[in-house]
């Protein structure tokens, strides 16, 4: 595997900007000893996801918050405004704890992903069945790994906190979501992604999940259309469908996550940016004009579906 340096050409070339920034070196990037973890070399792959996350929203950074994230979001009014906006990139969120409890309390209905892993997954249900009352106690502690752990830590492509919102952002590039975890067949990426962002917001901000797509549609005799096609629409207004796929929540919490997915196309998002970039400086117009050129490259301006 490369070192940092040998990359940073390709990093200068994935990237619209700030390739040397900090968040790229530390620990999930970058081991110990200098060498480029698997992530890094898929930072720079021309098809990465986490690329073009990057891009955007390190230019959106840039930019005042209540300029362009209202739109975004679709809720101009606010009473706690939108500056300051924090943002932490890659974040690995321990999955909340009442759906962790919800499993162990519901083994009947899981299933590993893989068939080949069917006899280690049977051994390992029965050796937490055996010990379920002290897994339910080790998770109301805090415990985030172990038999008893059923779902793994969820990695936000970008979380962004302002004074009274939390908003997940999910960004891929020419790829699906994950349609499940190992061991629950329902429990796809953008489930996870609302469940993250209420548990996050706690009892005082509102949560948001941003998801951002190259189109809306993929079609024609050689596209192979993508799960979210289906499933975002139904997270944007199917309350019912909704609470079930979050069935550890109960009806408050469903409604507070009513009406808060948003699914936009990478083109769409920065249509709403510049559309609302009258009041920037001459800087903020350019980097957004920069931005426009990069995703012009990567085929992102053209709508489809």
């Amino acid at each position: 595997m490369a070192g940092f340096a040998e990359l940073v050409p390709r990093l200068q070339q994935a990237l619209l900007l700030d390739w040397d920034a900090p968040e790229l070196r530390g620990p999930p990037f970058v081991r110990p000893d200098g060498v480029a973890r698997k992530k890094l070399a898929d930072l720079v792959s021309p098809r990465s996801d986490a690329a073009v996350t990057w891009s955007v929203f390190r230019t959106l950074q840039r930019l005042p918050a209540e300029g362009w994230l209202p739109h975004v979001l679709g809720s101009q009014t606010h009473d706690g405004g939108w500056d300051p906006a924090e943002f932490s990139w890659w974040s690995s969120i321990p999955a909340p704890r009442s759906h962790l409890l919800w499993l162990l309390e519901h083994p009947d209905g899981l299933a590993p992903a893989d068939v080949m892993q069917q006899a280690p997954a049977s051994a390992r249900l029965a050796r937490v069945a055996e010990q379920r009352e002290r897994w339910k106690r080790m998770v109301d502690e805090g415990a985030d790994r172990g038999d008893g752990v059923l779902e793994p830590s969820f990695e936000a492509d970008l979380i962004i906190t302002t004074p009274a919102d939390v908003v997940v952002v999910m960004g891929v590039y020419r790829r699906d979501i994950e349609r499940r975890t190992f061991w629950d067949a329902h429990r796809d990426a953008l489930a996870r992604g609302l469940d993250t962002a209420l548990e996050l917001a706690g009892p005082d901000r509102v949560p948001w999940l941003l998801f951002v797509t190259d189109d809306y549609r993929h079609e024609g005799p050689d596209t192979r259309a993508m799960a979210y096609e289906a499933l975002a629409p139904r997270y944007s207004s199917d309350r019912a469908f909704l609470a079930a796929r979050l069935p550890s929540r109960d009806a408050a919490q469903i409604d507070r996550l009513a009406g808060r997915f948003r699914w936009l196309s990478w083109a769409d998002l920065l249509d709403i940016a510049l559309d609302h970039s009258s009041g920037l400086p001459g800087e903020g117009r350019l980097m957004l004009r920069r931005l426009v050129d990069y995703l012009k490259g990567k085929r992102l301006l053209f709508k489809g579906g």
